[in-house]
């Protein structure tokens, strides 16, 4: 009899030791699931960050690009203003010498009828 109560007891105890372990078990099962949930929504933020991060690569590689030939087409600008501006100081000086020009045939002609006159 003393024995049957041992092993009575024993049994309790095994059994309350085993519904402690499954109990324990099943909070870690589900916390492991909670936790692969979490992964999975972070590995998929994780990807959309790659995923912005390759657009906005590629939008900044763009825009230097873009840049790049806006700076091209500035420099040319300048250039071509430039190279304007020379022509219009020469342009200038050409009309100048012309001014002389007439204003030296003006003074013949003018010295030429007074001759003729006389």
């Amino acid at each position: 009899l003393d024995k049957s109560n041992r092993a009575d007891a024993e049994l309790d105890e095994l059994q309350s030791s085993y519904i402690s372990l499954r109990g324990r078990f099943d909070e870690s099962e589900n916390s492991r699931m909670v936790l692969s949930q979490q992964c999975s929504m972070l590995q998929t933020k994780v990807k959309e960050s790659d995923e912005l991060v390759q657009k906005t690569s590629s939008e900044r590689d763009a825009l230097s690009h873009a840049m790049d030939k806006l700076n091209k087409a500035a420099k040319g600008f300048h250039n071509n203003v430039g190279q304007l501006m020379n022509e219009k100081q020469e342009l200038a000086r050409e009309c100048q010498e012309l001014e002389k020009e007439v204003d030296s045939l003006q003074t013949t002609i003018g010295v030429t009828k007074t001759e003729l006159k006389s």
